[in-house]
């Protein structure tokens, strides 16, 4: 029975949760530089000025301003 529940939760949060492709967050138009750093890939949203990193699903969550800007502004921006 949990199984069936936790496939049903999977289910709902893959249809409905939205979804982004690597095309999505490497848009010309939104200006994003990508920057690989060992197991993680960073991306430079330079529209908003911001940092983000790229996640198994998609476009990623944003990290610390401090890991921002030692490491993956220099490398994004460069």
């Amino acid at each position: 029975m949990m199984f069936i529940c936790l496939w049903c939760i999977f289910i709902i949060h893959v249809f409905f949760a939205k979804s982004f492709t690597e095309e999505d967050c490497d848009n010309p138009f939104k200006k994003i530089r990508w920057c690989n750093l060992g197991n993680r890939t960073y991306y430079w949203y330079s529209v908003t000025n911001e940092c983000k990193l790229q996640l198994w699903w998609g476009c990623g969550q944003f990290k610390t301003l401090e890991e921002c800007r030692t490491v993956a502004i220099p490398i994004c921006t460069e």
